[in-house]
């Protein structure tokens, strides 16, 4: 008979710590970060579409710009990722609002094989205003945020008919490229670094909806 309580007494036990999937706590919404950042945690350099072409006045004055474009295609040309050609383009060159009789030279930088392999390209999100999609965009992606611990949440509050919470986390930093632990990227790009000191640190916050799937940054 002891024995028989002792295992109706652990079943219990077991059923209490096995909460819902809509539940509103650390388990289920760090299931949902994770995925969520699975989804939508890549690390890009904001730059693109190619190819791209930078101006004589640009790779001129690139020393003074260190995080311009100039110099952020020079340090992805070093990296790898980048090859250039110098164009003669139809549009005259302009010194000083003045016309020069010149066509315009740039230096045309795209793609290599490296830099096709690091390039993604992101599916277009639904304007809000409109409901029409928004153009797809790409971009150089050299690594992954991860979840670090989930610190806390407000909510669940009611979000247009929906329950809702905003999560607060910390993050790490996951599968860097080589590629972009070079001086020059770090440099050109001072996000890699600033990420990169966040980790762990610097707190992000995404509001999840529970939906009939249980809780993600999306409504199912």
């Amino acid at each position: 008979m002891k024995n028989k309580w002792l295992l109706i007494g652990l079943s219990s036990l077991f059923l209490a710590g096995c909460g819902s999937k809509n539940d509103a706590n650390e388990h289920n919404f760090t299931v949902a970060i994770k995925q969520y950042l699975s989804d939508n945690g890549d690390l890009c350099l904001n730059v693109g579409p190619f190819p791209v072409d930078v101006t004589q006045a640009e790779l001129h004055d690139q020393a003074a710009h260190p995080a311009g474009i100039a110099a952020q295609m020079v340090a992805l040309q070093r990296a790898g990722l980048l090859t250039s050609v110098d164009v003669s383009l139809s549009q005259l060159e302009f010194v000083d609002d003045r016309p020069t009789g010149h066509r315009m030279q740039v230096r045309r930088f795209d793609l290599t094989t490296n830099g096709r392999d690091a390039y993604r390209q992101f599916l277009a999100d639904t304007a809000t205003a409109t409901g029409k999609p928004e153009p797809s965009r790409g971009d150089l992606c050299y690594g992954k945020l991860g979840l670090d611990k989930v610190s806390g949440w407000d909510g669940p509050t009611q979000v247009a008919g929906h329950q809702g919470a905003t999560v607060r986390y910390s993050y790490t930093v996951d599968s860097v490229a080589a590629w972009a632990k070079a001086a020059p990227m770090e440099a050109a790009f001072p996000a890699i670094n600033n990420v990169s000191v966040g980790a762990s640190q610097q707190a992000l916050a995404t509001t999840l909806v529970l939906g009939d799937k249980g809780w993600s940054a999306r409504r199912h």
